[in-house]
């Protein structure tokens, strides 16, 4: 909360604090067209646009039955997507979990000798190249232990 103080204050021109707003809220989306963000127009917008087309097709045709089927569906998707959440996400991410768990399977069934290929990264390693030596002799050895005994 002290940061959010610090932010919102600075100095004037002349030495005494000034106070700036400091943005609420911002994941918020606009309410663009009345009390409706874009993506809801849109989604109210194409779902109606769609029915009214079908509606024009099938006007005094034998498949007018397909408009009465297809209203309600269309008509409850579009206000769904527009108006609902679930767990406070747009009923779009419901939908497309919903779609990704149908097309998984369900069951797993494990046969006996089915196994899985296992895949072995190797590191390649140069044998040609001389690896470093460290000669330590016994002088070395007793500077390292003096220096060690200093710093405890």
């Amino acid at each position: 909360m002290r940061l959010i103080f610090l932010a919102a204050r600075w100095c004037g021109s002349k030495g005494q604090t000034v106070d700036a707003k400091v943005p609420q809220r911002i994941d918020m989306e606009d309410r663009v067209i009345g009390p409706l963000t874009l993506t809801q127009f849109f989604y109210v917008l194409f779902g109606g646009l769609f029915l009214y087309l079908l509606n024009s097709w099938t006007a005094n045709s034998p498949l007018r039955i397909v408009y009465y089927i297809l209203f309600p569906i269309v008509a409850s998707l579009s206000i769904a997507l527009a108006f609902v959440k679930i767990q406070e996400r747009p009923f779009i991410y419901f939908l497309g979990s919903l779609v990704r768990y149908l097309q998984r399977p369900r069951r797993r069934v494990w046969l006996k000798g089915q196994r899985e290929k296992l895949t072995k990264i190797v590191e390649k390693v140069d044998t040609n190249a001389p690896k470093p030596r460290k000669d330590l002799d016994l002088t070395r050895v007793r500077d390292i232990a003096r220096v060690v005994d200093e710093h405890q």
